[in-house]
């Protein structure tokens, strides 16, 4: 017997993520590491069950270092737009500004131009990698939820899954050497620890929002 999941969005939920259509395309483009759709209109889409379980941090870290690889590696360039940090923080702050928390926006903002004009690989980026968002079946990973996906920078990636998997520095090292093998080095560890700063920030914007009643 087969089974299938449906998520039903509710309204107004995609004033926080990327058209339906490109979520299609990066589900498409990602090929096995997304799951197949079976089936979508504009508020619902049907997907193949994929069994597994929620990646528990930090199991299998050189076998989800080397997904991601993988996914940053597709081919993106005319098919996915490039997801533009900074004005996507300013919409989601200019929805529901707030003179109380203007310091801490113009420090979150400012430092974000600068570390992307510092960093700026652009790669096909999944941008929301919570553990709830990587399903694990033994040493093998899908990525679930990609209404955020677009191109991006990969550092964006890697903070993420650091950061919401709660890697400590062992950790994170290992996962950086695994994802970049002997092309590690500090330029990188810099970034993840920037970018890591701009995953709390955006999560910050991002809540401030979907908490509303």
């Amino acid at each position: 017997m087969q089974h299938f999941v449906v998520r039903i969005e509710s309204p107004g939920s995609r004033q926080l993520a990327m058209p339906k259509r490109q979520e299609l395309t990066a589900m498409a483009l990602a090929g096995t590491l997304a799951p197949t759709v079976v089936w979508s209109d504009e508020t619902t889409l049907v997907t193949k069950f994929e069994a597994g379980h929620h990646w528990q941090p930090p199991q299998q870290l050189e076998s989800l270092a080397k997904h991601l690889q993988q996914l940053h590696r597709l081919p993106s360039e005319g098919k996915l737009p490039e997801l533009d940090l900074l004005r996507h923080c300013n919409g989601y702050w200019h929805q529901r500004p707030d003179i109380q928390e203007q310091e801490k926006f113009t420090r979150g903002i400012t430092h974000l131009r600068e570390n992307l004009e510092r960093f700026p690989e652009r790669r096909f980026c999944h941008v929301d990698l919570n553990p709830a968002n990587i399903l694990q079946r033994q040493d093998e990973f899908i990525f679930l939820d990609w209404e955020y996906a677009a191109v991006c920078s990969p550092y964006f990636d890697l903070a993420s899954i650091i950061e919401f998997g709660g890697l400590d520095e062992a950790q994170t090292q290992a996962f950086c050497h695994y994802y970049w093998g002997e092309q590690n080095d500090d330029k990188h560890f810099k970034a993840i620890a920037e970018f890591q700063k701009i995953v709390r920030f955006v999560e910050w914007l991002w809540l401030r929002l979907a908490n509303i009643d």
